[in-house]
């Protein structure tokens, strides 16, 4: 193994060194699709996005964000991920509804992003999509 040298006043001695390799925050999504359906001017069921940190650190405080052609059809009802530093093996949830405006189109499609603000800038997202149908 490795070793460093001391010597100080005549005495010399082998210290024996070990590393440990960490591996910064990464963030991954469970799943990585959710497809959601509802009538035009209603709300659908809720549905949860798993949000883990799969790496050996702490993540730096996560940043939780809709996007896409169609977001606005799109709404997070509870985020529990949002700010928070997520520790290595630790997960949050994020639970995300669909909301297709009476006059919306019939299909829609956004991405759920979260991202890591800290030293491994980590980023995982999710693809969403929405069926709205009249009753």
């Amino acid at each position: 193994g490795d070793a460093v040298v001391v010597s100080q006043g005549g005495v010399t001695k082998v210290v024996p060194v070990t590393a440990m390799v960490v591996t910064p925050a990464k963030l991954a999504l469970t799943p990585t699709t959710a497809a959601f359906a509802a009538a035009l001017g209603a709300t659908s069921s809720p549905f949860d996005i798993n949000v883990a940190n799969i790496g050996g650190m702490a993540s730096g405080p996560l940043g939780v964000v809709l996007g896409g052609a169609n977001a606005a059809d799109f709404k997070i009802t509870s985020n529990k991920c949002s700010a928070v530093m997520l520790a290595s093996a630790s997960y949050c949830s994020v639970t995300v509804v669909y909301a297709p405006a009476a006059s919306a189109s019939t299909t829609a499609t956004a991405t759920l992003t979260v991202t890591d603000t800290g030293v491994g800038a980590s980023t995982a997202s999710a693809a969403l999509t929405g069926t709205a149908y009249a009753l």
